[in-house]
């Protein structure tokens, strides 16, 4: 391969990316060329006339050069990819893509065309079409690992995340001994939500390489996006026993002693780390600073992240949100919507409109009135408690309500019945169709067996409640198979005037699941979406449902707190009414409002921002102001 891809390929410019508009060099080349570090030897004897100009740096005599050996034959693959490259190198990138075309169509089994072809594509913004030719290079050179960096780079680019997880997993199965390789494939893994394999995939290839701080950090960082504290509190302290100063050890364990309400503990951890950070770690820095009333200081770490950062770095997208926020506290509320915008446009996440449509008809579909009577049902325990709705409608205060009581144990958001309904037709050896497809075939003993791993998780974690919550906000996609797997299970449906939830999903760092919440167009549909569906479970279903609307339990706490409490067949407690004086860790977005009492003030926020929420607005209709 050739040393433009590799270099290429791992900081995204070759010698000096300066560009004209129309894809030609503003300045004249002989100026612009340096003179290799190395002296380039001919490949042809043709060629040697054009590679001794370059190797002075008189780009446009070699250009001449090249161009007469075409001239000569126009099927010189080797002229076409050195004119292409030396192209690509002084930045006339629309002729470097047509020589480097032609090159690669004369070269098939040569690596170094498609590979140069592809970054002139990324330079100009074509990313897809760069993609095509990076995958050809890593098919051509299968153990070099700067094939799949420009590979994930094209994808990153694309904002393709599915594509950036498929490249470093090619590349981690080529080159499984790589620790940069698993570092990047890992990071992939969580930005995608893909936690639960991420920490697999580290855990195999731990048996063949040694374990490093970083790679245990990230260990850490999965573990504690699933709510497994204790799994990540170890791999941090393995990182910590090998390295004190490890970045991501030392901000995932920061997060920790954030989430229970111990911000101080966290800075100082953050404080001993040595500089520069990395832009999690910066994001997470400045997050506690804010909790520590030390805005101005969150602020500054922010904006200088923004000064260095580049367009694919992965901190780029929290940091934005997190000034958003910053800037609303300041009432700049236009400021702070072009920071919230530029946050989510900065996200890799996509979002599917017409996979989600399906999947909603397909639920609906199953779940009919008069096909549900006659499924198999589970087990009748009564201890679960599921809180759904649309995230940022208040399914956190509510479960801060319950875990203030002493019988119930509040469990997060947990990722459970997802995996359970992808995994479901393999581990009950049946037929592999979609989730719910299979769902009406099932016996008793099945819809037992695929219930099991639930109830085995909540009974081993707290064994002793009477109540266990599952706070999962998407869990309302799912209140079909709580209903056949948990016939006795509780649902608390939180609802929230929609342009204030929309609104408030728009700006916070959500993970790779929530790709809705991107744009207000998306978040518009998959309100509609939500809302069609919970009519369906409510008309359709003999739940045990209680609905509970954000604003009345603002307005009226302790009525509401009562029937909360109530609904979940439990005696009253006054600890409910304090909630937040309840110690415990909390890993959601709302960690800072449930450490507060009941307040006000983001009952209408929407008002604050009504010129840039048109696009929202008149996407919902008719839907846009009554709650859910």
């Amino acid at each position: 391969m050739s040393d433009d891809i590799n270099q290429a390929s791992q900081t995204g410019q070759t010698d000096e990316p300066d560009q004209a508009q129309d894809g030609e060099s503003p300045v004249p080349a002989k100026r612009r060329m340096g003179v290799p570090r190395k002296p380039r030897v001919a490949p042809d004897s043709r060629l040697e006339r054009a590679v001794a100009a370059e190797n002075v740096g008189d780009a446009e005599t070699a250009i001449e050069a090249y161009r007469r050996e075409i001239a000569a034959d126009p099927n010189f693959g080797l002229a076409h990819a050195g004119l292409g490259s030396l192209l690509l190198r002084i930045g006339r990138l629309e002729a470097a893509v047509e020589s480097l075309t032609t090159a690669a169509r004369l070269l098939p089994t040569n690596p170094s065309p498609p590979g140069s072809l592809a970054m002139a594509l990324l330079r100009l913004g074509r990313a897809s079409e760069a993609r095509v030719f990076a995958k050809r290079v890593t098919e051509l050179t299968p153990t070099a690992f700067p094939a799949y960096r420009l590979l994930a780079d094209c994808c990153q680019a694309a904002k393709d995340l599915r594509g950036l997880v498929e490249a470093y997993t090619a590349a981690h199965e080529a080159l499984p001994t790589n620790a940069e390789v698993l570092l990047l494939l890992a990071k992939a893994m969580i930005n995608a939500n893909r936690n639960e394999r991420a920490v697999n995939t580290l855990k195999a290839a731990f048996e063949r390489i040694k374990p490093t701080p970083t790679l245990l950090g990230l260990m850490g960082d999965a573990y504690l996006r699933q709510n497994k504290i204790e799994e990540a509190l170890d791999a941090v302290n393995r990182a910590l026993a090998m390295e004190p100063e490890s970045q991501y050890a030392v901000m995932v364990l920061a997060r920790v002693r954030w989430a229970e309400d111990k911000a101080d503990e966290a800075g100082a951890l953050l404080e001993k780390l040595t500089p520069p950070l990395e832009s999690p770690a910066v994001v997470t820095f400045a997050q506690v600073r804010r909790r520590q009333k030390r805005e101005a200081e969150a602020e500054q770490m922010l904006l200088e992240l923004l000064e260095r950062a580049n367009a694919m770095d992965d901190g780029l997208m929290s940091a934005k949100l997190v000034l958003g926020s910053i800037r609303e506290s300041q009432g700049r509320y236009d400021e702070a919507f072009e920071f919230y915008k530029g946050g989510n446009d900065a996200s890799l996440a996509r979002f599917d409109p017409e996979g989600t449509r399906k999947f909603i008809d397909s639920l609906i579909d199953v779940y009919h009135a008069w096909k549900a009577p006659t499924y198999a049902r589970g087990d009748p325990t009564d201890v679960p408690i599921f809180i759904v709705g649309m995230p940022r409608s208040g399914t956190s205060l509510v479960e801060q309500i319950l875990a203030s009581h002493p019988e119930v144990f509040a469990a997060g958001e947990l990722s459970d019945l997802e995996i359970i309904a992808q995994r479901a037709c393999r581990r009950l050896g049946i037929q592999p169709r979609p989730y719910p497809i299979y769902m009406p075939a099932l016996t008793r003993e099945q819809v037992l067996e695929m219930g099991r791993p639930y109830l085995d998780r909540i009974r081993a974690t707290a064994p002793g409640a009477t109540r266990h919550t599952d706070k999962m906000p998407h869990n309302f996609r799912h209140v079909g198979m709580i209903w056949q797997l948990f016939p006795n299970a509780r649902i608390i449906h939180c609802r929230r005037d929609p342009i204030d939830t929309c609104l408030s999903c728009y700006s916070i760092s959500f993970n790779a699941s929530h790709a809705y919440s991107n744009s207000l167009e998306g978040l518009a549909f998959m309100y509609a979406q939500y809302r069609r569906l919970m009519q369906h479970w409510r008309t359709s279903l003999p739940l045990n449902l209680l609905e509970v609307v954000y604003e009345d339990l603002v307005h009226s706490p302790e009525e509401w707190s009562r029937k909360i409490v109530d609904f979940a067949g439990l005696p009253w407690n006054e600890k409910c009414l304090d909630f937040h004086k309840t110690k415990r860790a909390v890993l959601t977005a709302s960690v800072d409002q449930v450490r507060r009492p009941v307040y006000d003030s983001s009952i209408g926020r929407w008002q604050k921002f009504e010129p840039h929420l048109k696009p929202l607005i008149d996407a919902m209709g008719d839907l846009a102001h009554v709650p859910g």
